[in-house]
């Protein structure tokens, strides 16, 4: 059985499936500007402290345990408390991290302006990524 349908009826249901998708646009609309915005957590680093967790000492050393300093979120003043690590070379591991994107792994420091093998090797004890 077919069911014909006069002009007005077209023109009634196309109305009314243009007033429901008003009618989501409007909820959907209304629902996101409740919702807070990821996007600044996203975009929002987290700032790395060191801290000394353990002293012990002795007549013949010191043992201390630190956390670790990520060199991917470090700041300028973080960096310069590891061992040799300078104003310059801080920036410069800075600019190196920000330019490639991060690091990712311990050894593309070496490529880092002022890094050799033994810096390295000096500041692997203290740092992660």
């Amino acid at each position: 059985m077919t069911v014909k349908r006069s002009e007005d009826d077209k023109g009634l249901i196309l109305f009314l499936l243009a007033l429901s998708a008003v009618f989501l646009i409007a909820v959907c609309a209304l629902s996101v500007a409740d919702t807070p915005s990821i996007a600044p957590l996203l975009s929002e680093t987290l700032p790395v402290t060191t801290y000394t967790v353990a002293t012990t000492t002795t007549a013949s050393h010191t043992d201390q345990t630190s956390i670790l300093i990520s060199v991917n979120t470090a700041t300028k003043e973080q960096l310069m408390e590891l061992p040799g690590i300078g104003e310059v070379l801080a920036e410069n591991i800075i600019e190196f991290r920000e330019k490639n994107g991060g690091i990712f792994y311990l050894d593309d420091l070496l490529d880092v302006k002022g890094i050799g093998e033994k810096k390295l090797e000096e500041i692997l004890p203290f740092i992660t990524l």
